[in-house]
């Protein structure tokens, strides 16, 4: 990850045309990940670690396939997003 899959996270996430499910998603993953309140405790050693790290990894692979259809669906130039498909239509 760089500085650049960051930026695109951040045009990703305010970006309206991305549905609220998808985002919330992610939200919520990220919560379960940095509460203290999970299925597992994580005082119960080992354990309460592991279903953490199984949310991590969700979170990983989620926002990065996102990320990469998002990048490559639409056209990332100077912080705008330029969708190709209403470019088209337009025409």
């Amino acid at each position: 990850m760089n500085v650049k899959d960051i930026k695109y996270f951040f045009q990703y996430i305010k970006d309206k045309e991305v549905p609220f499910f998808k985002k919330g998603l992610i939200l919520v993953s990220f919560l379960y990940f940095v509460l203290p309140t999970d299925i597992v405790p994580d005082f119960i050693l080992g354990l309460g670690w592991l279903d953490d790290a199984a949310v991590a990894a969700f979170i990983w692979n989620a926002v990065r396939s996102e990320i990469g259809d998002y990048v490559n669906k639409s056209k990332i130039e100077d912080g705008k997003v330029i969708d190709f498909d209403s470019k088209r239509k337009e025409k």
